[in-house]
């Protein structure tokens, strides 16, 4: 019986691992996709004057998410992937809108600038929250708050 159960918690540990290995290559490929495009616009790509992207800036997007998801997938916390969107002045967007929650984190262009956050759960109004926060720390805010707004 000892055997039998100890097989099963390895069976499971390894579908778990495997899932989340996928999940990995599949961020991969969205996120390589997403900022090629990105970095793909030309300067005044809104005909409004908007300013080209820095490789920089799309990196740091890119680290940021992955972070992010990967703590999430490690704490069996099951978000979807979310919309990245350039902006015209050279920022980008990473927008999660689900039916539990909304959140938006704009990654400013110049990596001395602090990172916008808005968030809300929906029909929970104590959870709203707008903050404007140092790079280094948004990861961890960012999992603490959508751990709490997930569940």
């Amino acid at each position: 019986m000892k055997e039998s159960t100890e097989t099963n918690l390895q069976e499971i540990k390894n579908l778990l691992i495997s899932v989340k290995a996928t999940k990995e290559r599949r961020l991969e490929k969205l996120l390589d996709k997403r900022v090629n495009h990105i970095l793909n616009l030309s300067e005044n790509w809104d005909d409004n004057g908007a300013e080209k992207f820095k490789k920089e800036t799309l990196e740091r997007v890119s680290n940021l998410l992955k972070k992010i998801l990967q703590e999430l997938w490690d704490q069996m916390v099951d978000v979807p992937f979310p919309l990245i969107s350039p902006v015209p002045d050279g920022s980008v967007d990473i927008n999660w809108e689900t039916d539990k929650f909304e959140l938006l984190i704009n990654v400013p262009a110049k990596d001395n600038l602090l990172v916008n956050l808005y968030g809300e759960r929906m029909s929970h109004p104590e959870d709203e929250v707008e903050v404007r926060i140092n790079y280094d720390m948004a990861t961890q805010y960012v999992i603490t708050w959508l751990i709490k707004v997930s569940s």
